[in-house]
């Protein structure tokens, strides 16, 4: 947990600063323009942005749909597992090992009551 207003991209540049992305997919927001020349992801997907002199073309906006329709998945589940009281709050746990396994157990719970929603449609 990061204290105060701290950017995304600058969060990312800490925490992963010697992973290598070479081997990956990554699918990022507007937020995190720099991505490419700082980790060097295998496939980047990031949506196009438009700016007052230059709107986007019918191909951009399409490929921004197709990539915001995929992100939007992942927004959802991260929302899904802020459900739980112990990912919304500040943490007081010492162990990293016991707020990854926390992290785990929300996780499953949140998919574990995505599927049981799915199940009973």
């Amino acid at each position: 947990m990061v204290e105060g207003k701290v950017h995304d991209f600058a969060i990312f540049k800490s925490v992963f600063a010697h992973v290598s992305f070479s081997q990956l997919t990554v699918w990022v927001d507007l937020g995190f323009l720099g991505i490419g020349d700082f980790s060097h992801p295998g496939s980047l997907f990031i949506p196009f942005k438009a700016s007052k002199h230059h709107p986007l073309d019918e191909i951009a906006i399409e490929h921004n749909s197709i990539i915001s329709s995929i992100r939007v998945r992942v927004e959802h589940a991260i929302a899904n597992m802020k459900a739980f009281f112990v990912l919304r709050h500040k943490n007081r746990m010492r162990m990293e090992s016991k707020l990854d396994t926390a992290f785990t157990i929300c996780a499953s719970l949140a998919n574990f009551r995505l599927n049981s929603l799915n199940i009973n449609r």
